[in-house]
């Protein structure tokens, strides 16, 4: 295989600044392209937690009764 090994690169981004950078500077957060991922996880979490609150308050109160 003739691939290129990119994996000095990305260490080099990995460790640029240090190692120990903790939540300022999440090591998952630092190559190009990570935020698109994160902001489909946090929509999908967030309309999950949306749907399941809806959910326990129409349970609770007994609204959306399928008569």
């Amino acid at each position: 295989m003739n691939l290129k090994q990119k994996v000095m690169e990305t260490k080099k981004i990995q460790m640029k600044g240090g190692t120990c950078q903790a939540e300022a500077n999440p090591t998952w957060l630092k190559q190009p392209g990570d935020a698109i991922p994160l902001a489909i996880g946090a929509t999908l979490i967030a309309s999950g937690i949306v749907s399941a609150v809806i959910g326990h308050y129409r349970l609770a109160t007994g609204k959306g009764k399928i008569e």
